[in-house]
């Protein structure tokens, strides 16, 4: 039985709907990446958990979230670090200095290039939303 019968078979037996199972599945999928050490409820969000999580979704290291490296995938993931990090740091000063490579302005470009992106490249949408998920286990993506 494949993924996508398992999917359509949770969706019949239950009063979920075929999108928040795929939600939960690849929820599912990202926190089997996670440490085995439990959660705590309410853990605080501070720049370390999200440069950590950002890199496991993206597969990168954290030295390449900091490098002035080009590539899409450091780039986007980049992006979604700024999108996480700003409210926590609130300044663009104190998250170019947490990614040492980066400019005050190019946080500020990051962070509308993201909006732009997270509404048109579904890649980049999904891996946003598997962020979001583990940041913030409560709240489910808007899909």
């Amino acid at each position: 039985m494949d993924l996508k019968n398992i999917i359509s078979a949770l969706s019949k037996k239950s009063n979920l709907p075929e999108r928040s199972i795929k939600w939960y599945v690849r929820r599912a999928y990202i926190l089997g990446m996670k440490d085995s050490t439990p959660r705590k409820k309410g853990l605080d969000v501070n720049e370390r958990t999200i440069s950590d999580t950002v890199c496991r979704v993206f597969n990168i290291t954290n030295d390449q979230l900091t490098s002035a490296n080009r590539n899409r995938n450091i780039v986007d993931a980049r992006k979604v670090f700024i999108h996480h990090y700003y409210p926590v740091a609130r300044s663009q000063r104190q998250v170019a200095e947490h990614l040492k490579a980066v400019k005050r302005s190019t946080v500020a470009c990051s962070m509308k290039s993201y909006a732009e992106l997270y509404s048109v490249d579904r890649s980049f949408k999904e891996k946003a939303d598997m962020v979001s998920a583990i940041l913030y286990e409560d709240k489910e993506p808007n899909n």
